[in-house]
């Protein structure tokens, strides 16, 4: 008998293991560990009498089912590294070595395995956090192992976050929506912000919630205003949007911070775990030009959250007569700015920017939505139709004259930047 293998190993990237002297030997490592494994299970099905059954197997040798399974699972893949992803550890196989020599099975395949598990977990403890580090590594050969392994990554980064600064919040939404300009050559845009569920988990401790640009600034042309048009600077509050805030809106602390306002929760009240809603809504006039130069391809527009938050989504509605040269992109860096997209990340002499450096894993992408408000219906963020809606009436407008884009993420890093690129029009 013998242990069929699978067809739908996952596939690696295109890249030799010889590339890299580490993996491979943990290639090397992990066939030697397979090849033993899949002799001893063959006779072990033999003395069970069924072929490739966790179940026989459980029972012959009496193991944990999901042991078995695990085992099983790596002798029928191909590929080595692809075994290594569900592979049981040294303790495991050892296990599997003892009892399969209580089952009758050759004691020289039994010691072989204990011994081609020692050297692989010799190789994996180069690593200095041995299994984790190793999906880690895994995770660039397997692109479906990134994406399922990103999530879990991203939950247990949340948890620990929420762990260390004491607060937590719900969700996390932004929405700029860029239009021609009142200046010829100009556009304006609003910027709608919610953060949702915002809770103090410690007493004592005082948080930033939100904040808002200073309508002082050094750009010609650029001015800031609530969406009525008022200033706002002489009460920053003027900004926040009452239907869409916590009813009372807590007593913040209203700071100035560098060209900005950030309103903070005392450590007194709200009281602990009691969700604070607030919503945010500006005016910009002559936030960017609306044609490309030879200086000036892109317009961008970025969020980066500082508080572990379990939902984020960014909407972009642009004007269907603006940004039609091309899609918008969407870049993602874990600190500082996110560089620009790959075709404008060189310099003249076509070197390399710093920006292409650091890369962060992650699955965010930029998805064009659907017409009409009922697109905008998130499960994350409740309201957001609304509060759009909200938006679009103060500019006498409604969804049909704009393209949207959506970002939508659960449990994003602390830190990251999103940023969205837009090709500007030619004139």
């Amino acid at each position: 008998m013998t242990v069929r293998t699978a067809k739908t190993a996952p596939t690696s990237r295109p890249l030799e293991t010889g590339d890299s002297h580490f993996i491979g030997g943990l290639s090397q490592g992990a066939a030697a560990v397979v090849q033993v494994l899949r002799q001893l299970l063959e006779q072990a099905e033999s003395l069970a009498g069924h072929a490739g059954r966790s179940t026989a197997l459980t029972a012959r040798l009496k193991l944990d089912k999901s042991l078995a399974s695990k085992a099983i699972r790596a002798a029928q893949t191909e590929d080595p590294l692809a075994a290594l992803l569900v592979l049981p550890g040294a303790q495991g196989l050892s296990m599997i070595a003892r009892s399969a020599r209580r089952a009758g099975v050759a004691a020289t395949l039994c010691d072989a395995l204990v011994e081609r598990a020692r050297e692989l977990d010799a190789i994996i403890a180069a690593l200095p956090d041995g299994k984790a580090d190793l999906e880690a590594t895994l995770a660039g050969w397997f692109p479906q192992e990134m994406s399922r392994g990103e999530r879990r990554a991203r939950l247990a980064a949340h948890r620990s976050a929420v762990f260390l600064a004491g607060t937590s919040l719900e969700a996390a939404y932004e929405c700029e929506i860029y239009m021609p300009g009142q200046n010829d050559g100009w556009c304006d845009s609003i910027t709608l912000a919610m953060r949702l569920g915002f809770r103090r988990l410690r007493l004592g401790s005082r948080h930033i919630v939100s904040g808002l640009p200073s309508v002082a600034n050094d750009y010609p042309g650029l001015t800031m205003s609530t969406l009525d048009g008022e200033p706002y600077d002489d009460d920053p509050l003027k900004a926040v949007v009452r239907e869409f805030s916590s009813d009372p809106l807590p007593n913040f602390d209203v700071m100035p911070r560098g060209r900005g306002w950030m309103f903070a929760i005392g450590s007194a009240s709200p009281d602990l775990g009691e969700p604070v809603d607030v919503a945010t809504a500006l005016r910009v006039r002559g936030i960017c030009p609306r044609y490309a130069t030879d200086e000036l391809e892109y317009e961008h527009f970025a969020m980066a959250l500082r508080k572990p938050t379990r939902a984020l989504v960014m909407d972009l509605l642009v004007h269907k007569s603006m940004f039609v040269t091309g899609e918008p992109e969407l870049t993602t860096r874990l600190y500082g700015e996110a560089p620009p997209p790959p075709r404008i990340a060189h310099s003249p002499d076509g070197k390399p920017l710093f920006s292409e450096y650091d890369p962060i894993a992650s699955s965010a992408e930029l998805r064009r939505l659907g017409p009409g408000m009922e697109a905008l219906a998130s499960p994350l963020v409740p309201r957001v139709r609304d509060f759009v809606g909200f938006g679009l009436q103060k500019l006498d407008t409604t969804i049909h004259e704009f393209r949207a884009y959506r970002i939508s993420m659960e449990y994003p890093l602390p830190g990251m930047q999103y940023r969205v690129w837009m090709p500007l029009d030619r004139r």
